[in-house]
């Protein structure tokens, strides 16, 4: 994009479409404004989780033609970027990984970086031939077999503990004697942390932090449900467990009474269109509340997602979007939700 002197412009819409999930500050949505100088791995994975989308509107409001990029480079591009989602995905998964389909993407990600590069040639300053980040992909199914899945290793929502840590260790290159004295205030602490959750668990003592619980979901006066699905912003939704009704549900505002009141969207399957990969299809604003009582709420909801809008600039929104949950699924052709897979229209040319 910088090569073809869209870097500045991709940017500047980019954060424009992100202004709701900064906001949100969603746990599995991390959301954060291009440049990334300031990215920690909570925001590289939220950019991941949203880039087919964003990448979609993006070249449906540009003309490639118009500028010195040709079709075939904007192609190589988007394979790269379905390719690298359909890895991350399946990197992330929480369940059994299938690791032979899991190193094919690796490669084919691979493939699709060393394609794009080759279409850009000298303006690479790092290759991945030379810097070696990407190549140490290959590495991964050998750890995953020997360790399990990756999503273990990571430390997710909890990586402030990296802050704790460079606080005790703010160098390494000092004695072997300091560094295993700071290792062990580091041990003590966390210690510590661990022996006062199990007293709150045990009840012992009380938790000061109850009511901050991780958010899953954003709230939203029903007028402005209305607002969204018409006029097509980014929309955060639920899916519910046991639901055969093929519908998400965004939580309306806070109500005192303790209970959540959602409102349906149901998927009608009109105007059907994929792009990188990711299927957007018509959704509908229903009438139909459900209120369920806001303890409950997490036996009830299935995982959170974000509804994502097809829009065109200076063309009638024709309320198309596509889904996105927490857990790297997505809303597939067959109208499930489920993993990505690899978008046979782009790698057949």
């Amino acid at each position: 994009m910088t090569s073809k002197s869209h870097g500045k412009s991709f940017e500047k819409y980019f954060n424009s479409v992100q202004d709701g999930l900064c906001q949100w500050q969603l746990p599995f949505a991390k959301a954060n404004t291009l440049p990334t100088k300031r990215y920690v791995s909570e925001n590289y994975l939220s950019l991941a989780r949203i880039l087919p989308w964003t990448y979609s509107i993006y070249f449906r409001n540009w003309d490639p033609t118009n500028g010195s990029t040709s079709i075939h480079d904007v192609i190589k591009i988007q394979r790269l970027i379905n390719a690298g989602f359909v890895m991350i995905s399946h990197l992330m998964r929480d369940d059994n990984i299938p690791l032979d389909f899991l190193d094919d993407s690796i490669k084919i990600f691979l493939s699709s970086w060393d394609e794009v590069e080759n279409a850009i040639d000298d303006l690479v300053s790092n290759s991945m031939w030379t810097k070696g980040n990407h190549l140490s992909l290959l590495n991964l199914i050998d750890q995953m077999r020997r360790f399990g899945n990756l999503r273990l290793m990571w430390e997710g929502n909890n990586e402030q503990v990296i802050q704790q840590c460079k606080k005790i260790h703010p160098q390494l290159r000092l004695t072997q004697s300091y560094f295993l004295g700071k290792m062990n205030k580091h041990l003590d602490e966390k210690c510590i942390g661990i022996i006062h959750n199990h007293l709150i668990e045990a009840g012992e003592l009380r938790n000061h932090h109850q009511d901050n619980k991780k958010k899953e979901y954003q709230r939203f006066q029903p007028a402005r449900i209305e607002e969204i699905i018409s006029k097509g912003f980014v929309l955060s939704c639920v899916l519910l467990k046991d639901d055969a009704s093929n519908s998400v549900y965004a939580v309306e505002c806070f109500r005192r009474d303790g209970v959540e009141s959602l409102r349906r969207i149901e998927v009608t399957s009109i105007g059907t269109v994929k792009s990188i990969g990711m299927i957007y299809t018509g959704f509908q604003l229903t009438e139909d509340v459900i209120e369920i009582e806001r303890e409950k709420m997490d036996e009830r909801v299935l995982c959170p997602c974000l509804l994502l809008p097809l829009a065109v600039r200076n063309a009638e929104f024709k309320k198309q979007f596509t889904i996105v949950t927490d857990s790297w699924k997505i809303l597939r052709e067959d109208g499930t939700i489920d993993y990505p897979i690899h978008c046979r229209n782009l790698f057949s040319h």
